[in-house]
């Protein structure tokens, strides 16, 4: 499904800000190593592109929070976020591609949670305005509550709904980009929910496969495609209880 996998990009996106160290700041870990100002001291920081541009600003708000100001190279902003930060260390595994082999990586420092509203927006090429793409709000590093994307004056493109987990669950919205007249009309709408799922899950401390039953978000419910008439064109309707 289009709308579906249109969100999926969007959101796989906003992911990768917070995941990232501070050199490379684009948008599941919700953490984003930079230079540690976690001090009563300081009020302000800022770090800069090779060429002097500003790249990333904090300015201090209320209690332990900060104000998080990232840069297009060209000189405008690029997102705005609510954060604090944490002392935090992450596990991965790396794979030994001749042997096969699995290597445990350990990484730590201070990151960034996000907590409060997040703005994401549009490359300077769009627009001479700072036009958002992205709008949401995280609570604790997780997306929480309505999200929605952009595209300038053409209206909202997509809308959905998370969890306190982050999950999306609720309404979901894609709508037509209507360019000539700049009004949005409903493409697709339809409900995200929590549902129980087998997955084949492989244990590496066994190793084994195992089958377990998690829970995720997934589309529920009834589906309904419109045309740009306002007319449904297409239905589908979900069933997780077999």
């Amino acid at each position: 499904m289009k709308a579906t996998l249109l969100f999926i990009m969007i959101f796989a996106t906003m992911q990768f800000v917070q995941g990232q160290d501070c050199e490379d700041t684009e948008f599941k870990d919700y953490f984003a190593r930079i230079v540690y100002w976690n001090d009563t001291a300081i009020n302000e920081q800022k770090l800069y592109f090779p060429d002097s541009t500003l790249r990333i600003e904090y300015v201090r708000l209320a209690g332990d929070k900060r104000l998080r100001k990232d840069y297009f190279a060209e000189g405008r902003i690029k997102l705005s976020v609510e954060t604090y930060q944490v002392y935090a260390i992450d596990s991965g595994y790396t794979e030994d591609l001749r042997t096969g082999e699995l290597h445990l990586v350990v990484d730590s420092g201070y990151r960034d949670i996000f907590d409060g509203k997040y703005i994401e927006y549009h490359e300077p090429f769009y627009s001479k305005k700072d036009i958002p793409s992205t709008i949401g709000q995280f609570t604790n590093g997780m997306m929480t509550g309505k999200w929605q994307t952009e595209e300038g004056a053409l209206g909202h493109l997509v809308t959905g709904t998370f969890n306190e987990l982050g999950q999306l669950d609720g309404e979901y919205v894609e709508y037509y980009a209507d360019i000539p007249t700049g009004k949005s009309k409903i493409k697709w709408k339809g409900q995200y929910g929590i549902v129980q799922v087998d997955l084949d899950i492989y244990d590496h401390a066994i190793p084994k496969h195992l089958n377990k039953k998690v829970e995720r978000s997934e589309r529920v419910g009834t589906w309904v495609r419109y045309n740009k008439d306002g007319i449904p064109i297409h239905t589908i309707t979900y069933n997780w209880n077999k």
